[in-house]
Parts: C-alpha cells; structure tokens; sequence
C-alpha cells in the first residue's frame, strides 16, 4: 500500500532502551507514513546514534535538552506532510494505527484532532494481535494524536517555557477555543511504563480525562 502523507513525530531523550521499537512500529505500519522525524532532545547515551542507524529513512534533529514540548515542537516545525502523529519513544503503535486514524478522519473530516485506546504494559510487549480480552483504555495523550498540521497554526504550538510536558495546558486551551476532536474504539499504541516514566503514574490518561471535564464543566457554565 502506497504510503500516508503523514509525518510520524517522535520526541526522543535517553531513550536507548526502546527507540528501536518505536522506530520499527512506524516503518511497518499497514499504511506507513511518508515521514518519520526523530528529535534527540539532548540525550547523554545512545538514542542519537539508534536513530542514526536507519539512514535516509528517519529523519534525526539533535538540540540542546529543553523538554519534551520543545521537541515536539521541533519536530511539527520540520515536518514536510500535511498530516501529524505523535508517538513517544518508548511506546509501541500497533501495526494499523495510521490506517485506522486516517480512515475515521476520511469519514469525520469535521474533526479537527483524533486520539485513541492504549493498552498498557511492563516488561516485554505483548503479541499482536491483542487477545479479545485485553483491557485497553482511552487515550488522550499526545502518543495517539493524528491530526492536520494546520492544526498547529491555528491553535498555536505547546508551550517550551514550562518545566514539564505542556500538552494538557495546549488541549485545554485549544478546546475551548473551537478544536474539535475525538477518540476511536480502537487500541492504537502499546504504552510502556518502566522506571524511567514514574511521570506516566502520576499523570496518565485517566489525569487528563478528569482535567479535560473539569475545563468543560467551567466553559459550560460560562453559556
């Protein structure tokens, strides 16, 4: 199959232990994506030459260790396609993830911004496919984010000046601007959690679902 006109970005730092199964993830996608753009934010071991090591294929930006926001906003900036998916270093996409966003923003081309369900895990990945009975979760998280890059330039990029990741302080404002968006019912990343992401513990999916109805509940009571 033809590949997407979408710009896979993946934030990278001291991500030596997994980088390699992201990257892999993103190039044997049922609809591969036509750009995969790896930002090394600064790393002390081997992520940059991981990255290094697929050639022409992955695109690898080095800077300075600024954030997670910073690279993400790097890597948005340098993207070539019309359409963007992040996904976080050590995270894994199930091999249908692009087709399946791309075909549910074919038929809700209103929406502005997709996410979708992760399945969570330590140690080794599971097997794909999923077992029926695998306990998958909704997602909003900028690992499953699939959207317009045009996106971007309307509702502003995320913001490099605070000390954590500032995607929640984006989708908030941007929702209560006018973004619109959605969650498909399908299981789109393998989402790690290991030592190095305690932040995943005390700030996941089920954090941002409860701010994201708090912002709602406010902006409601405001009509």
């Amino acid at each position: 199959m033809s590949n997407l006109p979408v710009t896979v970005v993946i934030p990278a730092f001291n991500a030596e232990s997994f980088l390699a199964d992201a990257i892999d993830s993103a190039l044997t996608q049922t609809c591969p994506p036509e750009e995969i753009i790896v930002v090394n934010d600064g790393s002390d071991d081997s992520t940059g030459r991981i990255a290094g090591e697929y050639g022409r294929i992955v695109t690898v930006l080095h800077q300075d260790h600024t954030g997670v926001s910073a690279a993400r906003n790097r890597g948005l900036r340098q993207a070539e396609q019309e359409f963007l998916a992040f996904l976080d270093a050590d995270d894994i996409m199930v091999p249908n993830r692009l087709e399946t966003q791309w075909n549910t923003l074919a038929e809700k081309p209103e929406t502005d911004l997709l996410f979708g369900q992760e399945h969570r895990f330590k140690g080794a990945a599971p097997v794909l496919p999923l077992d029926s009975e695998a306990r998958s979760i909704p997602a909003q998280i900028p690992g499953t984010i699939f959207c317009r890059r045009s996106v971007f330039d309307e509702y502003g990029l995320f913001d490099e000046r605070v000390d954590a990741d500032d995607f929640i302080g984006w989708f908030v404002k941007a929702v209560d601007s006018g973004l619109s968006w959605d969650i498909v019912k399908e299981t789109l990343i393998l989402r790690r959690f290991h030592d190095q992401n305690f932040s995943r513990q005390m700030v996941d999916g089920d954090a941002y679902t409860h701010l994201v109805k708090a912002m709602l509940d406010r902006r409601r009571e405001r009509e």
